[in-house]
């Protein structure tokens, strides 16, 4: 191999084990990294730009690969949330061999195992079945600040390819510690794991306050400090201390970015939609350097939508068009695209509202998949998010008489997105476009949705009946073959999609003042959704949800939580719209 003048890493695996060359442009040398005497110890470390050369060998006693042996991959993940990688190994001599460069200067930890091409399944090796690693390094030849760190988090299940071993990950969490005593972050997650390991028992958490005090009693002034001090206090229950901490802290920093958080938290939790916008208003006029100002951009667009006012809606969405980088603020523009373009009012902005939120989407760097979220349910998710956007900008387009954009765009965006509004959309558009076929197949589409759209749309087929543009006959054969297209297509994907995860317990009261406990249905089906009287699509969801409840109430035990703080807004809706179903009461869910 030839010798680069950059540091060049070359790393093969022999049946597992692993031999490391680190190739230096004036004394190349070799060193063997083999399994590690302890779990603990380190293998050897690598920078981003080394060139890292994998060699596995199928069996360590074969001299060459026969011609039947099955081809190996390598499988290899930059980072806690950066993306697995599939990398094929070409075949040479007796092993297989590919090169990886890392990339991302972020990562802390290279995560790698080998598998078998065509079966799928982890190839036989010496480390029983578990992946490799390797650590970032500092620059000066030890591991870099975090790197023990990753590899703590990724024995707590994070990541996708390592399984939860708590015993590990403890190790790693000490040694970061030990090496890096004012990493704070690492000091919490290793007090996270702890309580795991213990089954969040009293001695522990009276162990890690004691430690906790200690902390803040040799170090009183460290800011820092006191922030570790105020989510240690919270992860042992004991918010009585956080909360005191906490106080002390924004009095002695009130510009600090947690003296900002509390303060909008306070404004979020204000009812009237008015005082909430105006209040929010003044926060972003404020802190427009904050990290917040974006979310409490987003958040001043729903109260104005609340409000329907139109000239607030756009006077918080086109700042926020200017200033918006983050999934919320995203989210926020589409639905103000969303709720604009339904009543037919400032379609340009809307339109370049529904496009901003499309290029965020796009923009999104790998490093913002949440740590809870597998890899694979990310994608899926930023697929099912994407077409909704280009739903939104469909529409919008065909508002603006570019029908054939928009009718493509909503086509487009069907591919993913099974809902009655898109079909109920693509239908007013082919109707424009002059397409009485392809109007009448997607009103029976969004027809067999049910629900307020559904309905609306079996009432506009029995129009068409009556003004001559459908059969009778074809009608009830539409609505017949795509009741089961619905069938097959709609409930077949989404159980596909799903993921077999725990949901968080929580104890939660009725209007009544019975408490109900998650954990206590254990057993039946429950549907569980959280919604609010200050959305107007949650109370679309929650007269949909009345109608499925009707049908299915007998097999389902139907929940939703109000996350609305008082009780009187949500009794007031469930009397006006006559809905029976059982309704809980949002307390203290952030623990969730």
């Amino acid at each position: 191999m030839a010798i680069i003048k950059a540091k060049h890493i070359a790393a093969w695996a022999v049946s597992g084990v692993l031999l490391a060359c680190p190739l230096w442009s004036r004394t190349p040398r070799i060193r063997v990294w083999e399994k590690p005497a302890a779990p603990a110890d380190a293998g050897f470390l690598y920078a981003p730009g080394d060139t890292i050369v994998f060699q596995y060998y199928p069996d360590f006693e074969t001299v060459i690969i026969q011609p039947d042996s099955p081809a190996v991959n390598l499988l290899v993940q930059e980072g806690l949330q950066g993306r697995v990688l599939n990398v094929p190994m070409a075949q040479k001599e007796i092993v297989w061999e590919t090169r990886f460069v890392p990339t991302d200067s972020a990562a802390q930890i290279l995560i790698f195992c080998f598998q078998h091409a065509d079966s799928l399944e982890s190839v036989k090796d010496d480390n029983e079945g578990e992946c490799w690693d390797m650590l970032a390094e500092d620059g000066r030849g030890n591991s870099a600040r975090g790197a023990w760190q990753a590899r703590a988090s990724s024995f707590t299940g994070m990541g996708g390819l390592r399984q939860e071993k708590l015993d590990l990950a403890q190790e790693a969490a000490d040694r970061e510690l030990a090496l890096y005593p004012g990493n704070h972050a690492a000091r919490i997650l290793q007090y996270t794991i702890r309580l795991r390991q213990s089954g969040n028992s009293r001695g522990e958490r009276e162990s890690i306050g004691s430690e906790t005090a200690a902390l803040l009693k040799e170090r009183p002034d460290d800011r820092d400090v006191q922030q570790m001090a105020i989510n240690a206090f919270r992860l042992i229950g004991r918010r009585d201390l956080a909360e005191k901490i906490e106080k002390q802290f924004i009095a002695a920093n009130p510009g600090s970015e947690e003296a900002a958080l509390k303060d909008l938290n306070a404004i979020l939790k204000i009812e009237e939609d008015e005082s909430r916008y105006e209040k929010l208003l003044r926060f972003v006029e404020n802190r427009s350097q904050s990290p917040l100002a974006e979310y409490a951009l987003s958040q001043m667009v729903t109260a104005a939508m609340s409000l329907q006012d139109t000239s607030r809606m756009t006077a918080a969405g086109d700042r926020l068009l200017a200033e918006s980088r983050t999934p919320a603020g995203a989210s926020a523009l589409a639905g103000l695209a969303g709720t604009l373009s339904e009543t037919n009012a400032e379609i340009p902005r809307a339109a370049a509202y529904a496009r901003k939120a499309l290029d965020i989407l796009e923009g999104l760097k790998p490093d913002s998949r949440p740590p809870e979220m597998t890899e694979q349910e990310w994608d899926q998710q930023m697929k099912l998010t994407r077409s909704r956007y280009q739903a939104i900008l469909g529409w919008t387009w065909v508002r603006q008489n570019r029908l054939q954009d928009g009718i493509a765009m909503l086509q487009q965006a069907s591919d993913q997105v099974y809902e009655a509004g898109l079909f109920y959309h693509l239908a007013r558009a082919m109707d424009l476009a002059g397409d009485q076929a392809a109007a009448s197949l997607n009103l029976a589409k969004a027809a067999a949705f049910g629900g307020a759209i559904g309905r609306q749309a079996e009432t506009e087929l029995d129009d068409r009946v009556l003004k001559g543009k459908l059969d009778a006959a074809e009608k009830s054969r539409l609505l017949s073959s795509q009741a089961a297209w619905v069938e097959q297509n709609y409930i077949s994907k989404i159980l596909s999609a799903r993921s077999v995860r725990p949901a968080p317990d929580f104890d939660l009261s009725d209007l009544e003042g019975e408490q109900i406990s998650l954990s206590d249905q254990i057993g039946s089906v429950v549907l569980l959704c959280f919604w609010g009287t200050w959305s107007e699509s949650s109370k679309r969801l929650m007269q949909d949800l009345q109608d499925l409840m009707q049908d299915y109430g007998g097999e389902v035990l139907f929940l939703s939580v109000a996350m609305d703080k008082k009780p009187e807004p949500v009794q007031s809706f469930l009397r006006k719209n006559r809905i029976a179903m059982t309704v809980l009461l949002n307390e203290n869910l952030e623990k969730l």
